[in-house]
């Protein structure tokens, strides 16, 4: 597909990207989406989709290409310190799923590829520029794996799709500040016993948080996450290791193989200044990230998506960007007290002293299955308000 051809160029394949690129091709849109990956392909990742990510699937349509993988089904959390041990179910009605993002991604591209767009893997998006005024086009020059010679694309619209240092994001200097909090993840795959099944297990001591949850077809990812700095004095040269260690100690009495990995990522905290720019959109993680603790990065990335493809189909309508300032206002304001919510889990859990004491209040007053609702995006966050989360009556509405 040319220059002339695509509408929309949408960079970067994950779930955000797949998904906004289905929806547009669903509204009949010209779409082009590149991705410098070749799938299926590895991807750090805690790999649990929430509750609120689980029915954002079903709302688009996608719910029965991800079934199809046999997911691990995920009822909740169990979260353990030194001095407290709590856990916490979604609810009635209300689950998660475990896959691995290997296999995630890579359904959700081959549905984008069934509605009609045009799907180029290899291809390495080194630059955008915004549209310079009413009329004019965004460029994004490419080039793609080998000795390829650069090319330029002017689509009507650029969706930026291209996670955490995203390239979109960064060219139209929409970045807000370097990180501040520095975390990095280790992830691998292990096949076992005696490991945590139907609930997923976060256990935090020492500043290092373990993450244990069954992805299917007798697979757990284990994820451990620690500040940079320890990562750079700590870990020895072998990373695999290092988390072995970790779930040797933690899980003491579990038996398993080495399936895949160790895949690193961080650090996560990537603010932007705003999600749009002339003839630009972003979503998922290139639209701001603060820290994975809670888990809610898959539904972000889809949520933004469903957000996303309505404006970018008016703004071409319309020949306005107007669509993708309110797209942007429209998220903003739907993910305020989220993000606020997600300072506070990252407050809280970074300081040992307090994260006990808020474990066991959470346990004493059977409140934690509203904290866990409220992170799996299945209840307002204003539900943390509520005098008997923290003091009353266990959670069962």
């Amino acid at each position: 597909m040319s220059d002339r051809d695509a509408e929309v160029v949408v960079v970067g394949g994950g779930p955000a990207g797949s998904t906004v690129a289905t929806l547009l091709a669903r509204r009949g849109r010209r779409v082009l989406l590149l991705d410098r990956a070749r799938f299926p392909r590895p991807k750090p990742c805690g790999e649990c989709l929430n509750p609120g990510a689980v029915a954002a699937l079903a709302r688009l349509g996608t719910l029965d290409d991800v079934l199809a993988l046999d997911p691990a089904p995920l009822s909740g959390w169990r979260l353990r310190t030194r001095s407290a041990d709590v856990s916490g179910l979604f609810g009635q009605g209300l689950g998660g799923l475990g896959v691995p993002r290997r296999a995630l991604d890579a359904a959700l591209l081959q549905r984008a590829r069934k509605e009609g767009v045009v799907v180029v893997e290899g291809c390495h998006v080194t630059g955008v520029t915004a549209a310079d005024g009413p009329g004019s086009l965004p460029r994004v020059e490419v080039r793609g794996d080998g000795p390829s010679r650069p090319a330029a694309l002017r689509p009507r619209i650029v969706v930026g799709a291209d996670g955490l240092r995203s390239v979109v994001v960064r060219s139209l200097g929409l970045l807000a500040r370097r990180p501040r909090l520095r975390k990095v993840s280790f992830t691998m795959h292990v096949r076992g016993e005696a490991l945590p099944d139907g609930q997923g297990l976060l256990d935090l001591r020492d500043g290092i948080t373990l993450g244990v949850a069954p992805v299917g077809r007798g697979v757990w990812n284990v994820t451990v996450v620690c500040p940079a700095s320890r990562a750079k004095e700590g870990i020895p040269p072998d990373p695999a290791g290092f988390l072995e260690a970790v779930l040797r100690e933690r899980l003491p009495g579990a038996r398993w193989t080495l399936e895949d990995g160790p895949y690193t990522s961080g650090p996560f905290d990537w603010p932007v200044r705003r999600g749009w720019a002339p003839g630009a959109v972003l979503v998922g993680d290139a639209a701001g990230y603060f820290d994975p603790f809670t888990g809610q990065g898959v539904y972000r990335a889809l949520r933004t998506a469903e957000l996303a493809a309505p404006a970018v189909d008016a703004a071409i309508e319309r020949g306005s960007w107007a669509p993708l300032a309110a797209y942007h206002r429209r998220w903003a304001g739907e993910a305020r007290a989220g993000r606020i919510v997600q300072r506070g889990v990252e407050a809280v859990m970074s300081r040992p002293r307090l994260r006990g004491r808020v474990l066991r209040r959470l346990g004493a007053s059977g409140g934690l299955p509203a904290v866990i609702r409220v992170t799996g995006d299945a209840a307002p966050p204003a539900t943390l308000l509520r005098p008997s989360v923290w003091f009353g009556r266990p959670w069962s509405e």
